[in-house]
C-alpha cells in the first residue's frame, strides 16, 4: 500500500492499494498531504485550512476522515503512524518553539520534549512503540533521539564527532534507525540495536540496462 499527494494548483491525497488508486480530501482543506499508511491502510497526514493553518489528521480505510490538533498548538503535523494506528509527530507553540506529540488510537494525544532546546521533533514509530527523531541540545548540537515505548528513557543519536547536521528519517520494526548528517557535505548513516552507527559515505553510481 502507498499514500501520497499529487495536484497542480492544490494537493489532494491518494492511496495506491491491489492495483486500485483513491483520491481523498480533508473536508474544507486547501492542501491535503498524507505522510505515511500502515499495513492496515490507517493514513496519517497533514491538512491546511483557508487560514493556512497546519492541523494533523487520520483516514481509516473505510475513507472516514478524523482531524486534530495538539491542545493549544498553533499548528500540528504528523510524522508517522505503527501498525497499531498510534501517530507521533510535532506541534508548534506560539513562541515558535516545536516539541513532539503522540496521538493514541482513541485519541489520546500526550506531548513531551527532550533537553532545553527550542524543538524536538518526531519522526518515526515502530510496532514496538519506540519513537525516534531530532532534537536541540544546549549547546545547539542537533543529535537524534530513541525513546522507549513508555517515555520512561531516552537516548542520543550520535555519528562521531559532532556534525553540522544530523536528520533522523525513519526507524524500522527492529528498530533500526537511518538518517543523514553532514559537516558540510551530507552522508547517510544506520543505527543498529546494539552496535554503532554504521557511516555510509560511498557515492551512488547510475547504471545502464
Amino acid at each position: 500500500m502507498v499514500t501520497g499527494t499529487y495536484g497542480n494548483t492544490a494537493l489532494h491525497g491518494f492511496t495506491f492499494a491491489k492495483g486500485v488508486v483513491t483520491t481523498f480530501d480533508v473536508s474544507g482543506a486547501q492542501v491535503t498531504s498524507p505522510v505515511q499508511i500502515n499495513n492496515e491502510g490507517v493514513v496519517a497526514g497533514q491538512c491546511e485550512d483557508a487560514q493556512y493553518e497546519t492541523h494533523g489528521f487520520v483516514r481509516t480505510p473505510d475513507g472516514t476522515i478524523t482531524t486534530f490538533d495538539v491542545p493549544g498548538a498553533t499548528s500540528t503535523a504528523p510524522e508517522s503512524i505503527n501498525e497499531s494506528g498510534t501517530i507521533v509527530g510535532y506541534y508548534a507553540k506560539a513562541d515558535g518553539h516545536e516539541f513532539s506529540f503522540v496521538r493514541q488510537v482513541d485519541g489520546t494525544i500526550k506531548t513531551f520534549h527532550i533537553g532545553k532546546g527550542r524543538y524536538t521533533v518526531a519522526v518515526g514509530i515502530n510496532r514496538k512503540g519506540t519513537i525516534t527523531g531530532d532534537f536541540e541540545s544546549r549547546n545547539n548540537q542537533e543529535p537524534g533521539f530513541i525513546r522507549s515505548p513508555d517515555g520512561s528513557k531516552t537516548k542520543r543519536i550520535k555519528v562521531g564527532a559532532p556534525p553540522i547536521f544530523l536528520g533522523v528519517a525513519a526507524i524500522n520494526n527492529h528498530g533500526a534507525i537511518t538518517g543523514t548528517y553532514g559537516y558540510g557535505t551530507g552522508h547517510g548513516f544506520i543505527r543498529i540495536p546494539g552496535s554503532e552507527v554504521r557511516r555510509q559515505s560511498s557515492t551512488l553510481q547510475r547504471t545502464s540496462s
